[in-house]
């Protein structure tokens, strides 16, 4: 195709939709340099739509660990930046992952690698990135899985947002869709030390200075229609400041608001339901929400053997029922009850646990039925909903 005149290939572009597959994965310096060529004025880079920025846990001698990583994605986003005005509509969505074998073997540091090269190339170029995935809808984000974890560390957050906020503001000023999986401030951290030092390195303090950093940057995403957050924990001494880590979202709901959110999913949070049920009525558009592994705290005591119960709310919030069992007023429904509604509802409940003499055990027959009934006849009546389970 480089050889074929611009004209040509834009009118070729125009007629396929080949926005998934313009995708380059990166995991070293001959391919940075290439990607540099590849986005030149002339080359085909220039319909590059989406790119994934992958880093190895381990490095070797070969793994070309000296060269500058940020130089040469800096010049790459600087010709995606500067590329002709007919192919600027175009947006980056720019995904940061690892590629291994074995996540058994991980930790944040290797993660806080790929992410600030990357981050300090976006705030060197100020590239507008429409789409940003941190490490989110490449995993399961579950331990019991081969390839399930993978997260940033909570004080990474902090330290990109002292180096750039002013230029990642820029860059992110029209990002619609922002994924990340976070855990604790564990840079550093020594995980073969016995388990009574397995203490967080952290006060109290620092740790909502952390949180407060991903507000921060979550608000440099005023247009924002989608958000995943997704939690990765880690078993710590119980600390005030691990718990100010772990219950971050309680600041977000309350602080953070997107008048353009469509799809919305918590994985794996521990929150108080007062913020949750603050964040949805901020988000009046809202048409796909998924709450998966969600604990959440009322009265000020953990839901975590009653999370029925606050499924059961959320759905009571959403119908514009009356509220009960809990507090918060109900929604309007007439945002969700519209004639064209298109929403699609996502319960993800906890699995069954092992023992059968367990009196918190799940009824799934009955939750099921309640479901089925639920968004198919009284929460959306005649929309095509989704309950699963």
């Amino acid at each position: 195709m480089e050889t074929l005149p611009t004209e040509l290939v834009d009118t070729i572009v125009s007629w396929l939709d080949l926005r998934d597959v313009c995708a380059l994965r990166l995991t070293g310096q001959a391919a940075l340099e290439q990607l540099v060529r590849f986005t030149q004025p002339g080359q085909v880079g220039l319909w590059l739509q989406r790119l994934t920025l992958y880093d190895c846990i381990e490095r070797t001698e070969q793994s070309d660990s000296d060269f500058d990583a940020t130089e040469l994605l800096a010049q790459a986003f600087a010709n995606i930046r500067d590329r002709p005005a007919s192919h600027r509509g175009n947006q980056l969505s720019l995904s940061i992952s690892l590629e291994v074998d074995n996540f058994s073997t991980w930790d944040r540091d290797v993660t806080a690698r790929v992410f600030h090269a990357t981050i300090s190339a976006i705030a060197r170029t100020e590239i507008p990135i429409q789409e940003l995935d941190i490490f989110g809808d490449a995993y399961l984000h579950d331990h019991h899985f081969k390839n399930g974890q993978c997260s940033l560390a909570f004080s990474d957050i902090a330290l990109a947002l002292s180096r750039h906020r002013t230029p990642l503001a820029t860059s992110l000023r029209n990002c619609t869709k922002f994924c990340l999986s976070l855990g604790h401030s564990t840079r550093g951290f020594n995980f073969e030390c016995s388990v009574r030092d397995l203490r967080l390195p952290l006060t109290a303090n620092e740790a909502r200075q952390n949180i407060q950093s991903l507000c921060d940057l979550l608000t440099m995403c005023p247009f924002l229609e989608e958000l995943h957050l997704v939690w990765e924990d880690d078993d710590f001494e119980e600390t005030d400041a691990c718990r100010e880590e772990r219950e971050f979202f309680n600041q977000i709901g309350i602080s953070c608001a997107f008048a353009d959110l469509k799809r919305y999913e918590l994985q794996d949070l521990d929150a108080s339901e007062n913020p949750i049920m603050t964040f949805f009525r901020r988000s009046p558009r809202l048409l796909e929400l998924t709450l998966d592994g969600l604990i959440a705290h009322y009265w000020e005591n953990p839901s975590l053997l009653r999370r029925a119960t606050f499924q059961r709310r959320v759905l009571n919030f959403i119908s514009g029922d009356e509220p009960r069992d809990g507090v918060g007023p109900a929604l309007d429904p007439t945002i969700f009850n519209g004639a064209e509604d298109d929403t699609r509802i996502y319960i993800m409940h906890p699995r069954r646990e092992l023992s059968p003499k367990n009196p918190f055990l799940a009824n799934y027959d009955g939750k099921f039925a309640e479901l089925r009934d639920l968004p198919n006849v009284r929460l959306l009546p005649g929309a095509p909903t989704a309950a699963r389970m």
